[in-house]
């Protein structure tokens, strides 16, 4: 492999050299914004024999590479706040396949959002870096897909990986904030309130080998899902909120819920022919056929059974007492079922 291209670290190049290469890029760097004259720049930058290395990079560093970036992608605000979280929290991991890249005029190619991060944050972080690519090369960065969640687990053998990585996400999410997720949120906040930041990918891994429920859950949803009428991302974070709770309970209610050893005049066998009903009548309102409100009526069968009344001759399977019309059911009904 030609030598320009090794990836260098501190066991085969020293402090000072690497402090010496940054300062020499820094300096030129400098000197072409002055000028705004970037061909000496781009001259000298391109005889280096070092194009990639590992910097330190604090808060000043970053704010001063931002400078140059002038014809990148937008900020995404989304994974902004994802690395900002995850480095406030000492937990974000530099990938060596994904390096910040610089071509050999100054311009920032790639890494506005990790360098945004360090600069909002004040952390310094150990990035790998690229230097010396022609400009044209930023239309060719991202081209490729992304490696998701489910990828990731896949490539861990984990069966059902897209429904366990989504289920995984909203129980990771309600860990963390002590809320519970069943879905994107209608209506959209501001800037200036708490978004709940999903997992990065190393963190859905970790999560999902450190709990087993999750797996449980997810094979638990492939019967039932159907039934409610929800996707298996809201039905899985439900079964993981109520496995929290009581473990075997949440098995017997699931198993149950697909249609195993349902007695005749039990809660569940009354709530599946709610969804039944709900399902072949078009003329119910909108509010009663909300992913909350069957989940509400999941959860208040759950309530049900964990308060003795497993059996009723009359379905009592209904919206929540005091709720107006047209009112939604909302989330904080469903907490209410599960404390």
């Amino acid at each position: 492999m030609n030598d320009r291209f090794k990836i260098q670290d501190e066991n085969s190049i020293t402090k000072k050299y690497c402090k010496e290469i940054y300062s020499f890029f820094y300096k030129e760097m400098k000197r072409a914004e002055k000028s705004n004259d970037y061909s000496l720049l781009k001259e000298k930058v391109g005889k280096l024999t070092l194009n990639a290395l590992w910097l330190d990079t604090p808060k000043e560093t970053a704010t001063f590479l931002l400078k140059a970036n002038r014809r990148n992608r937008r900020i995404t605000d989304q994974h902004l706040y994802t690395l900002q979280d995850a480095m406030l929290r000492n937990e974000f991991k530099q990938a060596t396949a994904d390096p910040i890249r610089i071509a050999n005029t100054g311009l920032l190619l790639d890494g506005q959002n990790r360098l945004t991060a360090i600069k909002n944050t004040g952390k310094t972080q150990r990035l790998l870096y690229i230097f010396g690519m022609t400009e044209d090369m930023i239309n060719y960065l991202d081209k490729t897909r992304a490696r998701t969640g489910p990828d990731t687990l896949d490539i861990h053998k984990y069966p059902d990986s897209a429904s366990l990585s989504a289920i995984a996400k909203l129980a990771f999410m309600a860990e963390k904030t002590g809320r519970l997720y069943f879905g994107k949120s209608s209506g959209r906040k501001k800037k200036s309130q708490s978004m709940v930041l999903p997992p990065d990918n190393a963190q859905l891994l970790d999560f999902v080998q450190n709990d087993p429920a999750l797996e449980i859950c997810t094979a638990l949803t492939k019967g039932s899902y159907t039934i409610l009428g929800v996707g298996r991302a809201p039905l899985g974070a439900f079964y993981y909120a109520i496995n929290k709770i009581d473990p075997e309970g949440m098995y017997d209610f699931a198993t149950k819920l697909n249609g195993i050893n349902v007695p005749e005049n039990h809660i569940i066998k009354h709530l599946r022919d709610k969804y039944t009903k709900l399902k072949n009548n078009t003329m119910v309102p909108i509010r009663q056929k909300s992913i909350y409100a069957k989940i509400y009526y999941a959860a208040l069968a759950w309530s049900k059974i964990r308060n003795g009344k497993e059996f009723s001759k009359v379905n009592t399977i209904k919206l929540p007492r005091g709720l107006k019309n047209n009112e939604p059911v909302t989330i904080k009904h469903i907490i209410e079922l599960l404390k």
